[in-house]
């Protein structure tokens, strides 16, 4: 693939998962468009090489516009925590948005990382809540769209910036560590670098890509 040819899409850009895929997908050849929901992230977005470019709610016509050119798309921008109303706007309708105008800009793949629980929804107890529902419903737009995509169902991914480590730190300090469910909810967690090594293996092809899952 030619540097010209390589001209990646992200959402949720000014995020954890966003920031670092920038600076490794840069380091890699990538033409990086930043794509963020909110104006005062520019200056973040730009300080670390890529083209930040403002999508007020995920809408369809706007995303084209920063879609134009690009040959992959990868998804981040969703929220883990909210009413069930946010997590319909953000992680379902903003998912539909973005296959709609993958579909239009003619994009080559769309990288998707979903959540461990996705495919325990509906089934044990403790993946039976509006998150996993939510990325559920996410993903089966993607796979019901004409993009060929990537999904990922990682659990914890730590690193630098992380949220979860400080607040376990936090809590040690306060000598009281909360236990997620009953201590047998599964926890996988995965290094940050890692996780972008095959985010974006996948996003230059080095990966089944057409209806996989992983």
């Amino acid at each position: 693939m030619n540097y010209k040819d390589k001209k990646l899409a992200i959402t949720g850009a000014n995020g954890f998962l966003g920031k670092h895929t920038i600076r490794k997908a840069i380091e890699k050849g990538w033409n990086v468009i930043g794509i963020v929901r909110r104006e005062e992230a520019f200056r973040e977005i730009e300080s670390i090489g890529a083209h930040p470019y403002f999508v007020k709610g995920l809408n369809s016509k706007d995303l084209l516009k920063a879609l134009e050119g690009c040959k992959v798309i990868v998804h981040f921008a969703n929220v883990v925590c909210g009413s069930l109303e946010i997590f319909k706007k953000v992680n379902v309708e903003g998912t539909q948005a973005i296959v709609k105008a993958a579909e239009q800009a003619k994009i080559s793949r769309i990288i998707y990382p979903s959540g461990l629980g996705t495919g325990e929804y509906g089934k044990i107890e403790w993946a039976n809540n509006e998150y996993f529902h939510s990325k559920k419903l996410a993903e089966e737009i993607i796979q019901k769209g004409k993009v060929p995509y990537v999904i990922f169902r990682p659990s914890y991914i730590l690193g630098p910036n992380d949220e979860l480590i400080p607040e376990f730190l936090n809590q040690i300090r306060k000598s009281q560590v909360i236990i997620a469910g009953d201590g047998k909810t599964p926890m996988q967690p995965i290094y940050v670098e890692n996780a972008v090594d095959a985010f974006l293996a996948a996003a230059e092809g080095k990966a089944i890509i057409i209806q996989y899952i992983i």
